[in-house]
């Protein structure tokens, strides 16, 4: 796929990554017969922003780098 609108794939992950925990927790609401407050459900859905993102690859850079030695 061309990224022809110039959006950086930690946008794209976050859309499909929020999109996918949306669906857990309905799923989890429909099996327990309860439901989650609106403020609940946006903060367990809220998908990781980019400086997430980013952290998260320059910690795994240290571990890796700290084991190589």
């Amino acid at each position: 796929m061309k990224n022809i609108s110039h959006v950086h794939f930690g946008r794209v992950g976050k859309r499909y990554e929020e999109a996918d925990f949306d669906r857990i927790l309905m799923a989890l609401e429909e099996a327990t017969g309860q439901t989650f407050s609106a403020e609940e459900h946006r903060r367990m859905a809220h998908g990781a922003d980019e400086i997430d993102l980013v952290n998260s690859g320059l910690e795994e850079t240290m571990i890796v780098r700290g084991r190589s030695r």
